[in-house]
């Protein structure tokens, strides 16, 4: 990452005293004015207020405005590119300092959310980190991220704490959509995984799916997308998979479905064991 940010200055870093259209002093906020326009329309709208920017500066050169907005629309990506990766180098880090925290404090965890579903290649947003903890082990969770720097507060009482630190915020879950609750056999089969040179314990692949099954709505079709590519990539322990499915088998038993028609082959058993937790 600090290779990349050495070659990927952050454009448009130049000296804010120097206007470089043509020498003249910038404004004292240290934005390049002319007329009514300035380069924040620029870098905070992208092509379009690069495209209002030379308009209203060069309305008279129609050529000249042809030639410069490619340069401006590709440098609004660079910049875009650039704080990405800023943003997730900042996001590893502080999973490190959430990950040293709790196993200072000798708290078992695994990571589950965005990391886990990029850990199994399913997708790559990452908003926030999400780290699954028993119950009983939430507050002390809480605690050893306090000790550690963290703001933290106390979001659900019945499933959720959240800290934050350097503007990147970690979920404490001890429960998920009402569904899985986290214990020792989840701990067990966590699979040790690396992301970004990370070697994290990263949930289960059955208890994942579980949950995105569950939490699957119309406003949320990426989960349902999660939890059928989950099933058709990754080996599972069906009998672990239908135990951890009893409090919400419908949505789980049509996710499966759904994969069993596409071809995922799926033990008979566990059709009948949801069928039979579904009509209890």
């Amino acid at each position: 990452m600090s290779q990349f940010l050495a070659q990927h200055p952050f454009p448009g870093r130049a000296d804010p005293t120097v206007d470089r259209r043509g020498g003249q002093d910038a404004s004292p906020s240290g934005r390049w004015r002319h007329g009514t326009a300035d380069r924040t329309n620029r870098t905070r709208t992208g092509a379009a207020g690069a495209a209002a920017f030379l308009r209203e500066a060069h309305d008279e050169d129609s050529d000249r405005l042809a030639r410069v907005l490619p340069r401006s629309a590709s440098r609004y990506a660079d910049e875009v590119v650039f704080l990405a990766a800023v943003r997730r180098e900042a996001l590893f880090a502080i999973l490190e300092d959430a990950s040293l925290a709790l196993q200072r404090h000798r708290i078992p965890f695994v990571v589950g959310g965005g990391l886990a579903a990029e850990a199994y290649h399913l997708r790559e947003t990452v908003n926030d980190i999400d780290l699954f903890v028993r119950p009983v082990d939430a507050p002390r969770a809480l605690d050893a991220l306090a000790e550690s720097g963290f703001y933290v507060w106390i979001e659900d009482p019945r499933w959720l704490y959240k800290a934050i630190k350097s503007d990147v915020t970690v979920d404490i879950i001890y429960e998920s959509t009402g569904v899985v609750h986290v214990g020792d056999e989840t701990f067990r089969r966590a699979r040790w995984m690396t992301i970004d040179h990370a070697r994290l314990p990263i949930m289960p692949p059955e208890d994942l799916f579980v949950m995105k099954a569950a939490a699957a709505t119309p406003s949320a079709p990426k989960h349902w997308l999660d939890a059928i590519s989950l099933l058709a990539s990754e080996p599972m322990d069906w009998e672990y998979l239908s135990s951890r499915a009893t409090r919400n088998p419908r949505k789980v038993l049509q996710a499966i479905v759904h994969a069993y028609e596409d071809g995922v082959p799926v033990p008979s058993f566990v059709f009948v064991r949801l069928a039979q937790d579904l009509i209890r």
